[in-house]
């Protein structure tokens, strides 16, 4: 159709192409104006003049290219409306949302993006590999680069040359873009790197913002590639300030490239040893300090070896005393012995005498200071005349091999546990114990009704006595 056409002289594909490159919408519009006459011969006619919305030029540009490339977003609007195909690419694989990234125009690749009539493919990459997220970084359009990024253009995609976005914005010294990218994707700095990192393209290039953005959001100084760190490439090309930074922030030296050289080795086998003097000083006179700082401090065999220890008392053979008393005033490091302390039996006549019985008393007393036995909601003060006797804790009960006792409340427990239960609540506190119980009445608390008038006696059991 468009040989017949321009075999006629009718083609208007050519003015289209020219309206949309100089943003001519009204000859758009008028272009692209269908026929509505209901003759079947006027049909065919205005079939013939119609023009071709996706027309291309020698280059394979459509319209919706030009467009784009020339930031008319009047034509760009009319086009998508239209139904212009937004992923047709021309001669170098660009859509036309590559043209637009690059020119940065922002409106455009909105358009491009949100228009309903537009399904454009955000991460197509043309013939070199790029992607228009790698336009927008190597140009430096970091309003572009966001938009691209809020519709989810992929910032680890690489090219031919094995660069990405951010390998484009860092060797070009885009420094916003180099920020965008890492405060969006901050999981660029762990991605392996294999030829080149951002980290090298900027010091060889010397972008002292870029380098020290990186270096602050992560990135490992020491980053080895085939051409060896970062520091290779700045004191190759004589980055005096890169060299600097590099050190300060504590690059190995002694890392090598494929070759197996160092950064001091490259440097020694350039001819031209004049220029790079400096850079010769600055990484000498790093490695001499490091090498004293190494020297100044103490390896770790050192600090536990060398530390002065406390001397170690003798034992003493006996407990007899010394025959010389030493004085309060010892020197530090001397023997201290231990001193036991005499008993002045001079003073004995203060002592009250006391029997055995006493003292056993009192030692069974302070035995059981300690412990926390089961304790009745009672406590019965024996009258001061009353004299102390010791009642009998448990009995046998007949020909029973149950053992009973006597301050045991009755306890809901199988008939082989009693004994058990019986003997961690037999125990008090009180220097007197107890009075027996008088009879086997229970009170409200299930205890039994003490009575200090009652002879020594046992209660009767309430609880089953197992035959």
């Amino acid at each position: 159709m468009a040989a017949i056409r321009q075999f006629v002289g009718i083609d208007k594909d050519p003015e289209l192409i020219e309206a949309a490159k100089n943003g001519k919408c009204d000859v758009i519009e008028k272009l692209l104006k269908k026929s509505t006459s209901g003759s079947s011969l006027l049909t065919n006619l205005s079939s013939l003049l119609k023009v071709n919305i996706n027309c291309v030029d020698r280059e394979k540009d459509t319209p919706l290219h030009h467009a784009a490339l020339n930031g008319h977003v009047g034509a760009v609007e009319i086009l998508l409306r239209e139904n212009a195909n937004v992923n047709v690419v021309d001669s170098r694989g660009c859509n036309p949302l590559h043209l637009a990234a690059w020119k940065g125009n922002v409106e455009i690749c909105r358009i491009l993006l949100t228009s309903p009539h537009s399904q454009i493919q955000v991460n197509i990459q043309n013939c070199d590999g790029e992607t228009p997220l790698h336009s927008a970084a190597q140009y430096g359009s970091t309003p572009t680069v966001k938009i691209l990024l809020d519709f989810n253009a992929d910032p680890t995609i690489r090219n031919l040359k094995d660069e990405s976005p951010l390998d484009l914005a860092a060797r070009y010294g885009r420094v916003d873009v180099v920020q965008c990218l890492m405060d969006r994707c901050p999981d660029l700095v762990q991605i392996p790197i294999l030829i080149h990192s951002p980290l090298h393209l900027a010091a060889a290039c010397g972008h002292r913002q870029i380098v020290e953005i990186l270096l602050d959001k992560g990135f490992d100084v020491n980053t080895t590639t085939d051409e060896g760190t970062a520091l290779h490439l700045a004191a190759l090309y004589c980055k005096t300030e890169l060299v600097k930074i590099l050190l300060d922030r504590g690059i190995d030296c002694s890392l090598k490239n494929r070759d197996g050289k160092t950064v001091m080795e490259i440097l020694t086998e350039q001819k031209n040893q004049s220029s790079y003097s400096e850079v010769i000083s600055l990484i000498t006179e790093h490695l001499n300090r490091v090498s004293q700082q190494e020297n100044q401090e103490p390896s770790v065999y050192d600090t536990l070896v060398e530390q002065p220890t406390r001397p170690v008392p003798t034992p003493r053979l006996s407990l007899s005393p010394e025959p010389e008393a030493r004085g309060s005033d010892t020197s530090v490091g001397e023997t201290v012995s231990v001193h036991y302390a005499k008993i002045d039996k001079s003073n004995t006549d203060s002592i009250p005498a006391r029997t055995i019985q006493e003292v056993k008393q009192e030692r069974d007393s302070m035995a059981f200071q300690n412990i926390q036995p089961f304790q009745p909601p009672f406590h019965h003060q024996a009258p001061a005349n009353t004299p102390v006797s010791r009642p009998m804790p448990t009995r046998r009960n007949g020909n029973s091999r149950q053992t009973e006792s006597l301050y045991d409340p009755p306890m809901q427990l199988p008939p082989k546990m009693w004994r058990g239960a019986a003997s961690t609540q037999n125990l008090s506190l009180e220097d007197t114990p107890p009075s027996p119980c008088e009879t086997g009445r229970q009170q409200q608390g299930k205890y039994f009704e003490m009575s200090t008038n009652s002879p020594v006696s046992s209660p009767k059991s309430v609880r089953p006595v197992k035959p």
